[in-house]
């Protein structure tokens, strides 16, 4: 008999077949077990939802949680991912999807929603995240920010961090992501990126920004921090990232498929993309 029940940490093994059929070579074991074995304490095991047909996991559809804080909110969070079926169940994969529009008190991102099944979302009421993306080109901009230093040390990073900042850099720490502290005398601004691949270039992909005043105003300080690290002179951010942003040498692209949420409570443009796959799988 066909069911769907919860995906817990103890799936893993037993999935991990399943998710090598996405064919994405870019993504390694460890990764995949992120999925289920979080780096920041969670309240329960719920880890997604599986298809079985008796002994056999035939489906399984991620689900990424946290708790987090916009502008003085509590809203907790349900990023999904890695939606796959085999085959021969396809005719059963709805009920996948069905569980996850069956959560409540909670909104849903998804931040790589596969072009096909953008219309799919759309119907069932998901809105959309974000549609395209600001890339800050080289030149400098003439925010030198020379009241700031650049820390990239973790460990000397740390000390500096309070509150939420201190929390999503112990989470993120084991992940394939890297770290940037704009440090002035009394405020500083806490980056978390990624150098990711676009068509035909890399860019420093910026999923977290803490302070916007102090990243415009130390702005050419951080690209040339972050060309030394990630060898590439673009910074890319999400559109909602970049809103308000009065910075030059900026261009935008629209997004083949954009990212999309579900929510009865919280509006789009607080949400980053801390707590997702783009962090854990390194997308």
């Amino acid at each position: 008999m066909i069911c769907v029940e919860e995906a817990t940490p103890a799936t893993f093994e037993e999935a991990l077949p399943l998710l090598v059929g996405f064919e994405n070579p870019k993504i390694q074991r460890e990764q995949w077990r992120s999925l289920f074995h979080y780096s920041w304490p969670w309240g329960n095991e719920a880890r997604g939802f599986a298809l079985r047909d008796g002994a056999r996991l035939a489906g399984f559809f991620g689900t990424i949680w946290s708790d987090r804080n916009f502008e003085g909110r509590a809203e907790r969070i349900c990023n999904i991912t890695s939606w796959i079926t085999l085959p021969e169940y396809r005719h059963a994969s709805l009920r996948l999807l069905q569980a996850i529009l069956d959560l409540k008190d909670c909104t849903i991102t998804c931040h790589s929603p596969a072009p096909h099944l953008y219309p799919l979302y759309q119907r069932l009421g998901f809105q959309d995240l974000e549609t395209k993306v600001c890339v800050l080109l080289p030149p400098p901009s003439a925010r030198l920010g020379l009241r700031y230093r650049v820390i990239s040390d973790l460990s000397k990073m740390a000390h500096w961090l309070q509150g939420d900042d201190e929390r999503i850099l112990r989470a993120h720490r084991p992940h394939a992501c890297g770290h940037l502290l704009v440090l002035g005398s009394d405020d500083y601004c806490y980056l978390v990126y990624s150098k990711t691949k676009g068509k035909r270039t890399h860019f420093s992909h910026i999923h977290y920004i803490s302070n916007r005043e102090v990243f415009v105003r130390a702005l050419d300080r951080i690209k040339l921090a972050l060309f030394r690290v990630t060898r590439t002179p673009f910074l890319m951010l999400d559109g909602r990232l970049a809103a308000g942003l009065e910075v030059p040498f900026r261009r935008e692209a629209v997004l083949r498929t954009p990212h999309v949420y579900r929510s009865a409570t919280q509006a789009p443009p607080p949400i980053d993309n801390l707590y997702s796959e783009l962090i854990l799988l390194g997308l």
